[in-house]
């Protein structure tokens, strides 16, 4: 999970250690980790591919069951004493090999969400014994550390507020409470967030926390609302948050069942030398959920890509979500994005 600081252009953020996972392991010897890695991969697979159903697959159980052949390296950590303390909880740490693992999923036609991603801004209220509040991630460490651990186990990039007095004064609890999409949007303008989400806790009745939760999208278009519940807040707010992961692996690593396949022309200006036109090419091919990636021309310092894979609207955003290149509206004609047709152009310049 990323925090990142303020004024940082947080338009997308790379996310580390997607290759990386942690599983408890009974004791030190070969046969007693095969388990730890195989839950270890199975916890890489959901973050890369965005899907935390991807373990029912079938075509994955040959993957699992030799997980030890995609590891890098590993290394055991000691945690504490059991209850009855006598023996030691001991977690295995494995970092596995990315291109294997990406090839795995490839050849069974499974995404790969690249590390580029869009980072969410996270405005969270809590509303207990009649009293409302704005969540402060200094002051609310228990609630941000839950977010934080149910953000990294779907490999989410999200951004809190740092709550200082231009904040205070930008977003207030009335703000939240209501939904009002204009001000939320300016409160959050500093942050430069892709994503906006705000989340109402509400303390219930024995124990029950009701959750109220939006995610905003770019200007203009509508923002997605649902509700959720949980026998504590951490339940509630761990469930919401792989809701939102969802919502953004569905758009930015469609399963193949999900999406139709589309052909995008990818026109690429600005890429004056053998340097700009390698970083152009390695950010191009790391990016997740395509089929294929083929030069086309290079021409007068535009070069032209032919990318293959999910809706042509996905691909476009995938491609927003970037760093190395921009939107160039002015060197063709608008595109359209979302039912895009297949054969579709895009114009780009390198930042």
């Amino acid at each position: 999970m990323l925090f990142l600081p303020l004024m940082s252009p947080a338009y997308a953020a790379r996310v580390p250690d997607l290759y990386q996972a942690e599983a408890q392991v009974s004791g030190e010897d070969p046969e007693q980790r095969e388990p730890a890695f195989r839950e270890a991969l199975g916890k890489v697979l959901i973050k890369v591919t965005g899907s935390r159903s991807i373990l029912t697959r079938g075509s994955l159980t040959g993957g699992l069951d030799d997980a030890a052949s995609f590891v890098q390296q590993f290394r055991y950590r000691v945690d504490s004493l059991d209850d009855s303390g006598k023996e030691p909880h001991r977690s295995l740490w494995v970092s596995f090999d990315k291109a294997l693992v990406d090839r795995f999923l490839a050849e069974r036609r499974l995404p790969v969400w690249s590390e580029n991603r869009p980072a969410v801004l996270v405005w969270l209220g809590v509303e207990a014994r009649g009293k409302r509040q704005l969540f402060d991630p200094e002051r609310n460490q228990p609630e941000r550390t839950t977010v934080e651990a149910a953000a990294a186990e779907r490999g989410l990039a999200m951004v809190f507020p740092i709550m200082d007095l231009e904040d205070q004064t930008q977003m207030q609890v009335a703000d939240l409470w209501g939904s009002f999409e204009s001000n939320i949007r300016l409160a959050s303008q500093r942050y430069a967030p892709e994503q906006i989400l705000t989340i109402r806790m509400v303390a219930a009745e024995r124990g029950l926390w009701l959750g109220y939760w939006s995610l905003y999208d770019r200007e203009g278009m509508p923002p997605q609302h649902w509700e959720n519940r949980g026998g504590s807040l951490d339940a509630a707010l761990a469930d919401g948050v792989n809701r939102v992961a969802d919502i953004l692996a569905a758009r930015f690593a469609p399963l193949r069942e999900d999406r139709g396949l589309a052909t995008v022309r990818l026109h690429v200006s600005g890429v004056d030398d053998l340097t700009q036109y390698a970083e152009l090419a390695s950010y191009l091919s790391g990016l997740g959920g395509l089929d294929s990636l083929a030069l086309l021309s290079v021409e007068g310092g535009r070069v032209t890509y032919e990318l293959r894979g999910g809706s042509a609207g996905a691909i476009a955003e995938d491609l927003d979500v970037g760093e190395v290149i921009e939107s160039d509206s002015g060197a063709g004609p608008p595109a359209t994005v979302g039912n895009t047709p297949t054969g579709m152009d895009l114009y780009y310049r390198l930042r």
